[in-house]
């Protein structure tokens, strides 16, 4: 078997000596040129201080021939010629070492402020990509939500089933009962699935409501949560009646949860499609909204802006 074989990379020994020795050599040559204005006394200090200086300024050679791409380092393995520009270079690095020690500190420092700003303008477009995503997620779900309501909306508003004379007084406690564990029932980590829970919920409580033909006023006289809050706004926007903003108008302030104002803006809507609201109820109604504006997310001000403009349409006669 063989012996195995050790090859010496002699290259970057010979660079790194070149540049020592150069730097030593610009060292002397600093310590007696006399640069104009210098009136230092030349002494052993003075010349230990100008040749460490010197081959510190040398060692600086790389970084600055890599500042400007140069492949003089790696080219001189193949070139031997290449040997005489770098000891060019060291030496004038190594004779005004104070400036180029300065000048490429500078450069340097100047290089690592410009990565840093172009990171974090990456990391703000990567922020803003996953705030994108998460709004266009949010409309996704909106819409599948909005979607299911139309539909059980145009169910209710085709059904012939006559409504109870007399409400029911099992349909108020069921009614309550869900409202008042609509908080409890809704407090999911996962948004797309909280949706889901607060929208199914909101339409099963406002069909209690309309199917039972339950008395909205004496509901509230009863219960005073969300969920309550949150069942008469669909009850409006399912089946939309003149006369219906009244009950809107009177839980308005009492409002505390984004979904719910969102239900409501969306209640306003379907009233204002079935002219069922007068001109000074669309001008009260443009004000309500206006006060949901305060601590409001990307959707709801979207929803709002475009319930607003729907109101001031109406406001100034345009149908």
């Amino acid at each position: 078997m063989a012996p195995n074989s050790f090859t010496f990379n002699w290259h970057p020994f010979l660079v790194f000596s070149i540049i020592v020795s150069t730097g030593f050599f610009g060292g002397i040559i600093n310590y007696y040129y006399s640069f104009e204005g210098d009136n230092t006394v030349k002494n052993k200090e003075r010349f230990i201080r100008c040749v460490l200086l010197s081959i510190g300024s040398s060692l600086l050679v790389p970084n600055f021939l890599q500042m400007i791409s140069s492949p003089i380092i790696e080219k001189s393995l193949e070139n031997s010629n290449l040997y005489l520009i770098l000891i060019g270079f060291c030496l004038v690095f190594g004779i005004f070492s104070r400036r180029f020690i300065t000048g490429i500190g500078d450069k340097i420092l100047a290089s690592v402020k410009k990565a840093e700003e172009k990171a974090e303008i990456a990391e703000e477009k990567a922020k803003k990509g996953v705030e994108l995503a998460e709004e266009a997620k949010t409309e996704n779900d909106s819409t599948k939500q909005q979607v299911k309501d139309l539909n059980v909306a145009l169910s209710v508003s085709e059904s012939n089933t006559e409504l109870l004379q007399e409400p029911q007084e099992d349909a108020y406690e069921e009614l309550i009962n869900k409202a008042n564990d609509f908080v409890r029932e809704t407090t999911i980590g996962n948004y797309a699935i909280r949706l889901e829970l607060k929208a199914s919920l909101g339409r099963e409580m406002g069909l209690i409501i309309i199917n039972n033909n339950l008395d909205r006023e004496f509901i509230l006289s009863q219960s005073s949560s969300e969920g309550i809050y949150l069942a008469i706004c669909y009850s409006v926007k399912l089946r939309p009646r003149i006369g219906d903003f009244t009950i809107l108008d009177k839980i308005s302030n009492k409002i505390s949860q984004k979904f719910t104002k969102y239900q409501f803006c969306d209640s306003i809507d379907k009233l204002i499609f079935r002219k069922a609201m007068s001109s000074s109820e669309y001008v009260k109604a443009r004000k309500i909204i206006e006060g949901f504006k305060i601590s409001a997310d990307q959707a709801l001000l979207q929803k709002i802006e475009e319930t607003t403009q729907l109101l001031n349409r109406r406001v100034h006669g345009v149908e």
